[in-house]
């Protein structure tokens, strides 16, 4: 099938911060192309900071849109921590996780300087794992930098699956993940 399409391809910039898009390819003028998908005139532009409220609400409704489109799982995330406080009411160790699907992720574990080596963190990552197994997760998976607890969570039996170096420049962020044998009843 052929189209007529106008002008396509061409971009300008306003205020060097904006691009004006008209298509896939640098071209300009009309032509006849199979299979051209004409795209309406869009407006890409950076901002800085997260989406508005109103951003993310239509954000989060094309996801669950194109998801039940393809009839994957609900996107359902849902946050939990352990605090650890001295006797004087001070939060020396903190760890917070996201569990989404059918894994936990470690988004922050904090033992402060005093107390580390002491225990506090392995103790703390049990209670997440306990906490996991009890929700019958598949498992437990993390980042940390090359400066901070990569032979921490390798002690613990966590696997590297993932390096990425200069992560910054010098340095490499490292993921990690514990998977769960499976129970059976």
């Amino acid at each position: 099938m052929h189209r007529e399409c106008g002008v396509l391809g061409r971009h300008a910039f306003d205020d060097a911060m904006s691009a004006r898009f008209f298509g896939a390819d640098v071209l300009s003028g009309s032509f006849l192309q199979e299979d051209l998908i004409c795209v309406p005139m869009v407006v890409i532009s950076p901002h800085d900071g997260g989406f508005t409220e109103i951003e993310q609400a239509v954000v989060a409704e094309g996801f669950r849109d194109h998801n039940s489109e393809h009839a994957a799982p609900e996107y359902a995330k849902k946050s939990q921590k352990w605090l650890v406080r001295d006797d004087q009411g001070v939060l020396v160790a903190a760890l917070s996780v996201d569990v989404c699907w059918d894994w936990m992720y470690v988004d922050e574990l904090w033992v402060s300087s005093e107390l580390r080596g002491s225990g506090l963190g392995r103790r703390l990552m049990c209670a997440a794992e306990e906490c996991a197994r009890l929700q019958g997760l598949q498992g437990i998976w993390l980042w940390t930098q090359s400066w901070q607890a990569a032979g921490f969570y390798s002690r613990l039996g966590y696997q590297e699956f993932c390096r990425f170096p200069n992560f910054p420049k010098g340095h490499e962020r490292i993921g990690f993940r514990s998977r769960f044998e499976p129970t059976h009843d």
